[in-house]
């Protein structure tokens, strides 16, 4: 039996698709805060809103996330901050697998990059 599945991709940008389904998965593109103005706790919740909004775009909620990626300028200083706003934005949830890990981020004043790859509704 042959299972053919085609690459959907949603609109991003010139660079890169904010989405790409193929299958029952999708890839999410990294979601940053707009600007990279304020603390952990304003760019994490924007975030976290932006994340709401796609996965609904998706026809999905958080509980369908398998994984989730985060990637933060400074996680000496940011990482228990987040963990809260998290397990808050999680607490009626099933927990994704998750990766935590400190990096440089592409824009100047972005403290909180997360990329989401999740599970699709038949």
């Amino acid at each position: 039996m042959t299972v053919q599945n085609t690459i959907e991709r949603l609109a991003g940008s010139d660079r890169y698709s904010k989405a790409v389904k193929y299958g029952s998965v999708a890839y999410l593109a990294g979601i940053t805060p707009k600007e990279g103005v304020g603390d952990i706790q304003r760019q994490f919740a924007e975030v976290l809103q932006t994340a709401d909004a796609t996965l609904a775009e998706l026809g999905v909620d958080k509980s369908f996330i398998l994984n989730a990626q985060i990637l933060m300028a400074s996680l000496d200083r940011d990482y228990a901050p987040m963990n809260v706003l998290w397990s808050e934005w999680l607490k009626d949830s099933p927990k994704p697998a998750r990766t935590t890990c400190g990096a440089r981020l592409a824009r100047s004043g972005v403290l909180v990059e997360v990329v989401l790859t999740v599970a699709l509704q038949g």
